[in-house]
């Protein structure tokens, strides 16, 4: 399963054990968030986005809501 988190990671060509120093938690945790066995927790959500740029909406739709149609 190629999550968002996943397809971000591997476009911006960094290891799992990086990342997740990055972002605090074990390595173990992120590839639960990465492979999609856990949920980012919505307290951290906003932080994660941050460091991957990938969307809340993407993250946690379930809680923000689909993301904001773009006008042309």
């Amino acid at each position: 399963m190629n999550t968002p988190l996943k397809a971000w990671r591997i476009a911006a060509d960094r290891k799992p054990a990086d990342v997740a120093a990055d972002a605090g938690v074990t390595v173990a945790m992120w590839n639960r968030w990465e492979n999609g066995t856990r949920q980012v927790p919505a307290t951290r959500v906003v932080d994660i986005e941050a460091l991957t740029g990938v969307s809340r909406h993407a993250l946690r739709p379930d809680v923000f809501g689909d993301a904001p149609a773009v006008s042309a």
